[in-house]
């Protein structure tokens, strides 16, 4: 049974001005389907807020269908982007990497803590020289451990970016 909603009509203005659309946006609903005229001047009000409804429905599956698929091509893009890198050799493996940072550090590390030896045979001059390059070598260490934790919460961050 109609009820006075399913009976009321709206002319094109009042249309616009309940939905906020333009004539023109009007017309394209119409164009598509989502809403009719009841008559050439009029909406039935019932049949306006189903059309729009209908209409933003519409909008937000396909939004989220163009958002998903976005993500499928940039994580395609990444996919590819690391084979060829890995094809072209400018990617190894990160226990790899780790295993030649730690022979580079580790020689590095001996050769500079030998330093004071090498440089005088006066136990006072040592014992400074062995301070300053223990200072050095506990800022490299304080500037790389602050350097992973930025690493790592920039990577947890992407990680939560990837999941919403």
């Amino acid at each position: 049974m109609p009820t006075a909603i399913d009976k009321q009509e709206i002319t094109l203005t009042e249309a616009m001005r309940l939905t906020g659309y333009t004539k023109q946006n009007l017309q394209k609903l119409i164009d598509a389907g989502h809403l009719k005229r009841s008559n050439r001047a009029k909406f039935k009000l019932a049949d306006l807020f189903s059309g729009v409804m209908d209409h933003l429905r519409l909008q937000r599956r396909t939004k989220e269908k163009t958002v998903a698929g976005q993500r499928l091509l940039e994580a395609r893009a990444t996919e590819i982007e690391q084979r060829t890198a890995i094809r072209a050799g400018k990617l190894m493996e990160t226990d790899e990497h780790f295993a030649i940072m730690h022979m580079v550090f580790g020689a590095l590390k001996a050769t500079i803590e030998s330093l004071p030896a090498q440089m005088t045979r006066d136990p006072d001059q040592r014992r400074r020289a062995d301070q300053i390059v223990s200072q050095a070598l506990a800022k490299c260490s304080e500037n790389l451990e602050r350097l992973a934790r930025e690493e790592e919460q920039a990577g947890e961050e992407d990680d939560q970016h990837g999941q919403e």
